[in-house]
């Protein structure tokens, strides 16, 4: 893969494979900006923030609620977004970082960046 994924579920893969590249290969890549460990928690705060967008939003869309309980679940369910949002921005920003340091140590060297599930290629 050499074009970022757009789609959120590509996104996880591909954060769940440096995660455990970084991890498993620190003697390849000793230093990367975003450790391994947070990478990791960066990914389960945007998989708990996903979590919550979609059971707010259930909620939001929910027929048993009075006009008010509706009000608020509508607000309820845009904080949740918002905040799914952010994370899953946070995570492509350091997953990016990660990508170009990877790239660097490496010098492009298609056999090592596959250790992080990232290639040179086009797929």
């Amino acid at each position: 893969m050499s074009k970022f994924p757009d789609r959120e579920s590509e996104i996880r893969i591909l954060a769940n494979a440096m995660y455990q590249g970084f991890y498993r290969h620190r003697a390849v890549f000793p230093d990367p900006p975003v450790y391994y460990r947070r990478l990791l928690n960066l990914l389960l705060l945007f998989d708990g923030r996903s979590r919550q967008a979609v059971q707010a939003q259930a909620w939001a869309q929910s027929t048993a609620l009075a006009e008010d309980q509706a009000s608020a679940a509508q607000a309820v369910a845009e904080a949740a977004m918002t905040a799914k949002i952010n994370a899953l921005d946070e995570l492509i920003e350091a997953m990016k970082k990660n990508l170009q340091y990877a790239e660097h140590v490496t010098n492009y060297e298609e056999e090592k960046l596959q250790l992080i599930g990232w290639s040179t290629r086009r797929r």
